[in-house]
């Protein structure tokens, strides 16, 4: 990353201008100085070991990523303190040669603050036994370590200040990074949601069409039927049937602003009971004996339970008078356990032997699943079919808006 980049390139070129710093000192010292200054021989070391040593500090990432933390730590600054202490004593300790290891203490910050403690100790070490090699004073162990110190010290807390911005750098970064990922993530999953939630609308939307509309449309084919296979015979009662049939056009109308409305606003449904007995009605006037019995105590239930018991129970009719070939129809609302509500449609007529058939099954069971609760069919060829659905009173319904 660019922050990343600037930073070590920083790095580096710090390293380069305090070891350079270093080695100016000493060439100036020695060039001053009233003796015979460096040999040839003298200057090949001294370079190469400073190249040597410079090399180590700019691709000290490479080198340790190759070996385990412990020893490749270890090896580093075992080289690197052995290369300071052969430039110190081949450079006869002339100038300031111990700025070259100050980039060490730097380093140290990057690993623990025991490392930092050990090679700050190190490096005191290492310059004061040098001076006192080479003065043949050992003098240098007092006052060496005096003016070293505060060196030290100042270039401990500075890399340990730059290395925790360095860290919290890199930690907004990463968390940058995480956060882009996470918008992303959190896009496609908006994405899908929105895809789902429109999935669902076009299931509730298709199922209100075909409950509402497709019952009307059921009830008035009979009606206009009827009214035709009597017309001859009784025109007051073909007229009687096609007034029905205009009736259920209007209310059937009526039913499907209703629904259109519903998909704006919520619905503030009539009471349960008086809703199931205009269905009763309209078995009735289709020539169906039904009945209607409430067992328990009624309690108030929440507008999507009144609205999926409807709409059962008008599916169920509606199947009745399409397929069944019954006479009697008996509907029944069970209040027993105060925990659940039971809707039993139960017919005389004809059975079947396959029920899951047909987009308004398909549509009652989605009703009822989405509401968590379950539906049974029960049915033998020429015996009648019974219908069961039992919901639970207690439904979270915030997964169908």
């Amino acid at each position: 990353m660019p922050t990343t980049t600037t930073t070590n390139r920083t790095d580096v070129l710090a390293t380069v201008v305090v070891v350079a710093a270093g080695f100016i000192t000493m060439f100036l010292a020695a060039f001053l100085n009233d003796g015979p200054g460096y040999n040839w021989v003298e200057i090949v070391v001294l370079t190469c070991a400073g190249v040597i040593f410079s090399y180590f500090l700019v691709s000290e990432e490479t080198f340790l990523d190759r070996l385990p933390e412990l020893y490749g730590v270890t090896l580093f600054f075992t080289i690197e303190f052995a290369l300071l202490i052969l430039i110190g004593l081949v450079g006869g300790a002339l100038g300031q040669w111990w700025l070259i290891g100050l980039p060490l203490v730097g380093f140290g910050t990057e690993f623990a603050n025991k490392y930092l403690v050990l090679v700050s100790g190190v490096m005191i070490f290492v310059v004061s036994a040098v001076y006192s090699y080479v003065n043949q004073s050992f003098e240098s162990l007092l006052y060496v370590p005096l003016y070293l110190s505060s060196a030290v010290v100042f270039v401990a807390i500075f890399s340990r200040i730059a290395s925790r911005e360095q860290h919290g750098r890199e930690q907004v970064e990463k968390l940058a990074i995480e956060l882009q990922e996470a918008n992303q993530k959190l896009s496609e999953y908006a994405a899908k949601v929105e895809e789902m939630v429109i999935i669902q609308e076009r299931n509730r939307m298709a199922r209100e069409i075909h409950d509402s509309l497709g019952h009307y449309l059921t009830v008035v084919n009979v009606q206009i039927g009827a009214a035709r296979a009597i017309m001859a015979k009784n025109p007051a009662k073909a007229e009687d049937a096609l007034q029905k049939a205009q009736k259920l056009t209007q209310e059937g109308l009526t039913e499907v602003r209703h629904s259109v409305a519903a998909l704006r606003a919520p619905e503030q449904d009539r009471p349960l009971q008086d809703r199931l007995q205009d269905l009763i009605a309209e078995s009735q006037a289709s020539g169906i004996t039904t009945t209607l019995s409430v067992v328990g105590n009624p309690q108030p239930l929440s507008p999507r339970l009144n609205l999926t018991l409807y709409r059962a129970m008008q599916e169920a009719l509606t199947n009745v008078r399409k397929h069944a070939q019954a006479t009697h129809t008996a509907v029944v609302l069970d209040y027993t356990n105060p925990e659940q509500v039971v809707l039993i449609v139960r017919d005389n007529g004809q059975g079947a032997e396959i029920t899951d058939s047909g987009f308004g099954l398909l549509g009652m069971r989605e009703r009822v699943n989405l509401l968590r609760g379950q539906m049974d069919i029960s049915s033998t060829a020429g015996d009648g079919l019974t219908l069961t659905i039992t919901l639970p009173t207690n439904t979270d319904v915030a997964s169908e808006k």
